[in-house]
């Protein structure tokens, strides 16, 4: 009698376990996900990365490191953009004057009249 009472108790010890491992997420990867949080304005890494270029008629706009500021303005707190070419973004950082570059062409839509 001691010996089911036993079986039946650690069922119901296991039982949440044994559950658990069968309701786990399909879509979870196995290995464990470190979680990147996105820059904020504060910080102002190593490098710095021009990804995007909008000319307007009425302004001049760069995306660095993922922080879209416009032709005068400071991003990354210490990041100031002085002038916006068409590949081009010449920044003033840690009082140096540097020239970003973008790896791909720019696109310029085409008039269709």
């Amino acid at each position: 009698m001691k010996h089911y009472f036993y079986q039946i108790l650690s069922l119901f010890i296991l039982w949440p376990l044994i559950a658990a491992a069968e309701l786990r997420d399909p879509t979870r990867p196995d290995y464990p996900v470190t979680i990147i949080k996105p820059e904020t304005q504060a910080t102002v890494p190593n490098r710095l990365k021009l990804s995007a270029i909008l000319i307007t008629r009425e302004a001049a706009y760069a995306t660095i490191n993922g922080i879209t500021g416009k032709q005068g303005n400071t991003v990354l707190n210490s990041v100031s953009i002085l002038k916006v070419l068409d590949n081009a973004v010449v920044i003033k950082h840690q009082a140096k004057v540097k020239t970003l570059y973008l790896l791909n062409q720019t696109f310029k839509p085409q008039r269709i009249e």
